[in-house]
């Protein structure tokens, strides 16, 4: 049984305002020292994306409103062929909102912003990398130990963080009547 998740306020405002000269898709990139090896970063991919459910993930419409369905097909690496932020075509790339390329030197993630913020998107983008650097033999110093190295994720990876910092918390501004 696939599991559903419902749209948080952000992503809604996303879905609705997307069209074709609008299309909420952001892209982190990165420079590497030597030429990506694709069949490595397809390895290092398959690694990583079981590691964070929530961007395995592709939208569907439903009667009254959209929402998320969990998506168990492969995510596969694209090479670049398109300029940055290209519309990500769902049934091209398997349903995903999520898109991961390489040309040359550079890999890089694309994603829908209905689907995760900046910084959701660097931690995978890190676990990524860090996926691909173990199988290509290279040694990582994770000094901060940020980096998601397991392919276990928890409870809290569903949890809505909008919800946790923001219960029980009072406006510190004081408005005059």
């Amino acid at each position: 049984m696939k599991h559903l998740y419902k749209l948080d306020n952000a992503a809604k405002l996303f879905v609705s305002i997307k069209n074709k000269k609008n299309i909420p898709i952001f892209r982190l990139s990165v420079v590497l020292k030597e030429e990506v090896n694709p069949t490595i970063l397809q390895q290092a991919l398959d690694s990583t994306i079981s590691r964070f459910p929530t961007l395995a993930l592709m939208i569907k419409k439903g009667l009254f409103w959209n929402y998320f369905e969990e998506n168990h097909r492969k995510l596969m690496i694209h090479e670049d062929k398109y300029y940055p932020c290209y519309n990500i075509n769902n049934k091209l790339n398997n349903g995903y909102l999520i898109r991961v390329g390489y040309y040359k030197y550079r890999v890089f993630v694309e994603i829908y912003h209905s689907l995760a913020d900046a910084s959701a998107l660097v931690e995978f983008f890190k676990s990524l990398l860090y996926h691909y650097f173990v199988l290509t033999n290279k040694n990582i110093d994770d000094k901060n130990e940020d980096i998601f190295k397991d392919s276990m994720h928890t409870l809290a990876d569903y949890d809505d963080s909008f919800l946790v910092h923001t219960k029980n918390k009072k406006s510190s501004v004081k408005e005059k009547k």
